[in-house]
């Protein structure tokens, strides 16, 4: 089962991944079997796959997925294991993990070789619960934070990395990553290749960095950085029986290239350089509480930019426009859904209306 999030059209893979790891004691010298790491899903766009589902080969796995309480609809990642636990690949070729102790709590530096049934050698590594650091290698990596403030870094090859509870840091490096925080308020920084990026709850920093990015913000007061490259930002959370965005107020930047921005309830919208497309819903019901909550689209360029609205039903919707110092109010059907700054000649002919059902 295929399920759509935000506006614009996230499909999200519900992969089971089960896979034995060994947990190496830290401070003892056996080994044991640990058990399976359950990987649940993945956000991935239309058309692709993720480089988790790539890393596995999971091409015929069962595929299922369903919102959370709140209506978001990113997949947890539930890494399993006791705390304080370092847990390497059944191939390990580089150094054992050692914990710098230090204050009153543990932080881990963990670094190891795992090699994947159907890939090249790579890196699979679980946080304990504390404050880690996770560094990955030149090959593919999944690495998975766990509790606590974390710090993982995927360098080289396309990585997979998902911080877990806590105000984490993820950098994926060079290649193709996928980046996941969780609850907390977290970095994430694709860096270069194509990239991933979910901040899912609390007011989080996503930086796409170089590459076609695809950037969501999830819940809380997030902020977007797209970088060069044509990225696609949703700063949406959508949950009420009318499909209206109650998330926080973001700020979503493109950067350089030909961006697709989404926003919602009090989100800012730039574009930056580039020909934008700047995305919104028609409401089946009243859009916004009120008129001072409206997206506000900071950048409009009358001669690159595109305002694309979808809606649903075969009834065409009607756009018109409202003039107020300094801005152009944008309705549908007589109810305002967005505002342009420093824009007094808005059209329908920088309208675009996109059925989407």
């Amino acid at each position: 089962m295929l399920m759509i999030a935000g506006l614009i059209g996230l499909f999200v893979s519900g992969v089971m991944v089960a896979f034995p790891l060994t947990s190496t004691d830290a401070d003892a010298d056996d080994s044991d079997t640990s058990p399976e790491v359950e990987v649940e899903g993945s956000p991935a766009a239309e058309g692709s796959s993720s480089p988790l589902e790539e890393a596995l080969d999971l091409s015929n796995q069962g595929v299922d997925s369903a919102p959370d309480d709140d209506g978001a609809m990113f997949d947890d990642i539930m890494p399993e294991g006791g705390p304080d636990d370092v847990m390497d690949g059944t191939e390990v070729t580089d150094a054992p993990a050692r914990d710098a102790i230090g204050g009153d709590h543990v932080t881990d530096a963990i670094q190891g070789s795992w090699t994947p049934p159907v890939t090249e050698t790579g890196d699979a590594q679980l946080g304990s619960g504390t404050d880690d650091r996770i560094q990955g290698g030149a090959s593919d990596d999944l690495l998975f934070g766990d509790d606590g403030a974390d710090t993982l870094s995927g360098r080289g090859g396309r990585d997979f990395l998902s911080g877990g509870p806590g105000n984490d840091s993820l950098l994926g490096g060079a290649g193709d990553d996928e980046l996941h925080g969780d609850v907390g308020d977290d970095t994430l920084e694709g860096g270069d290749g194509d990239d991933l990026l979910s901040g899912y709850d609390g007011n989080d920093l996503l930086v796409g960095g170089d590459g076609d990015d695809r950037l969501f913000g999830g819940e809380g007061q997030d902020t977007l950085v797209g970088g060069a490259g044509n990225d696609i930002l949703d700063g949406t959370v959508l949950r009420d029986d009318n499909g209206t965005d109650r998330d926080g107020a973001d700020r979503l930047v493109g950067g350089t290239g030909n961006d697709t921005l989404a926003g919602g309830f009090g989100d800012t919208l730039v574009g930056g350089i580039g020909n934008d497309v700047y995305l919104f819903r028609a409401p089946s019901a009243a859009a916004l509480e009120a008129d001072s909550a409206l997206p506000m689209v900071e950048d409009f360029d009358l001669y690159e930019d595109q305002i694309e609205i979808t809606y649903s039903g075969e009834t065409v919707p009607t756009v018109t426009f409202a003039a107020e110092p300094g801005a152009t109010i944008v309705l549908v059907d007589g109810t305002a859904i967005a505002r342009v700054a420093d824009v007094a000649s808005l059209s329908a002919d920088h309208i675009a209306l996109v059925r989407a059902d």
